[in-house]
């Protein structure tokens, strides 16, 4: 989304009467210093000051602002003024300046039947619950404060939210951390709200709820899924996948790297190894979903001189890993073999960016014992040479444990 000019003030809603909290909403995502009452930012209620509780610092689309005194009445006026000095503590988080004018915002607080719950389900894989409303919702960060019980005890979080339907349905991502299917076929579900604000356009507020049932339509099983960037991921697997009951979920293309050519060619579930890696593109919400092979044995690739991708099998240090590559033979002589590692940081989910150039005595004895590969993610390496490249297959690579050198 494009920002042409100075942040401003574009809406002011109660949040809550009774603990005398109100929102004030921003044209743009701005940043915050500190606000305290009267030197930043000023609260009146049918005309009367009330002392305004001190605001920390942040960042977001909008500040909840709260405020002592008796609780709000319908009908009453709340106006928030916001000073000069405050002003320029609030400033656009894209660099179009300080908060503009006019500073002062006002609204009457009337009570609203808040949005009411249509239908709670699942999507087939386990990994999406869907909630649909009887009224568009507001828009908003976070994940809403909902609370998933499986089979009435196991409790199940969620790490991301959006909104479809004509701002109707509320999609929550269920935070499956280790990426195992957490929400299975069979499952008994019910959902709970108790921290979180959901507002509606016509300024209701969703009511606080214990264990509203949800339909489980899971009808897949998966041994991992592992979610997608929203644009390039680079996939790879910590063991082989039974490539007729594992797929790729929104993956609009699928790209493999051939070193002999140098070129990329369209690449299918059949394509994932762990030796392998494998660019994907997926323009919503998507997810590999694997299912492992019962046999597992040694993935090889040869490699080439120049650039390879690869992928590493399992979790552990980058020393260790690519140590069998460190020399290649040159007719009767061993020479230098891999010279570069490369991570892109922005398609990788578990390694950040990571340029070594030249990989010198010092960063095979201390510098790659320190620097961690993940078997889900993909590298670069260039070679002076060829030589065949194995690894084994291991652990899921969704958290960083430590490994033995």
């Amino acid at each position: 989304m494009e920002y042409h000019g100075a942040p401003y003030i574009e809406d002011l809603v109660v949040l809550d009467h009774v603990e005398k909290r109100v929102g004030l909403s921003f044209s743009q995502y701005v940043s915050w210093g500190e606000l305290v009452n009267g030197t930043h930012i000023t609260v009146t209620v049918d005309g009367t000051p009330r002392r305004v509780y001190k605001v920390e610092e942040g960042a977001g689309n909008w500040i909840a602002i709260e405020f002592d005194g008796e609780i709000l009445k319908v009908g009453q006026k709340i106006v928030v003024t916001i000073t000069e000095e405050g002003a320029e503590t609030i400033s656009s988080y894209y660099g179009y300046g300080t908060l503009a004018p006019p500073y002062v915002i006002e609204t009457t607080y009337t009570k609203t039947d808040g949005p009411v719950i249509e239908t709670v389900e699942t999507n087939e894989y386990g990994n999406l619950v869907y909630i649909t409303f009887d009224k568009e919702i507001v828009p908003i960060s976070g994940s809403y404060g909902f609370e998933m019980y499986v089979d009435g005890w196991r409790s199940v979080w969620f790490q991301d939210a959006w909104l479809e339907n004509d701002n109707r349905t509320l999609v929550l991502e269920v935070d499956n951390g280790l990426w195992t299917q957490v929400i299975k076929e069979g499952n008994e579900l019910a959902i709970s709200y108790a921290d979180g604000y959901i507002p509606s356009e016509d300024g209701g507020v969703l009511a606080r709820f214990e264990k509203h049932p949800a339909e489980n339509k899971v009808t897949k099983a998966f041994d991992q899924i592992q979610p997608l960037n929203d644009g390039w991921t680079l996939v790879s697997t910590s063991q082989w996948v039974d490539s007729t009951a594992s797929e790729f979920v929104n993956a609009d293309l699928v790209y493999k790297y051939d070193a002999a050519t140098g070129t990329f060619s369209s690449a299918t579930v059949g394509d994932v190894k762990p030796v392998e890696a494998l660019y994907v593109k997926s323009t919503g919400p998507g997810w590999f979903a694997a299912n492992f092979a019962e046999f597992q044995p040694l993935s090889t690739k040869t490699l080439y001189a120049g650039w390879n991708l690869i992928g590493v099998g399992t979790e552990n240090n980058a020393g260790a890993l690519l140590s069998p590559l460190r020399y290649i033979q040159v007719g009767e002589q061993e020479g230098t073999g891999i010279t570069t590692l490369v991570s892109q940081g922005a398609l990788n989910r578990m390694t950040g960016d990571l340029y070594l150039p030249t990989l010198t005595y010092e960063d095979w004895e201390f510098g790659l014992k320190n620097q961690w590969m993940s078997p889900v993610d993909g590298y670069w390496i260039y070679m002076n040479g060829g030589k065949d490249f194995g690894v084994l297959p291991g652990d899921g690579g969704h958290h960083a444990t430590e490994q033995p050198i």
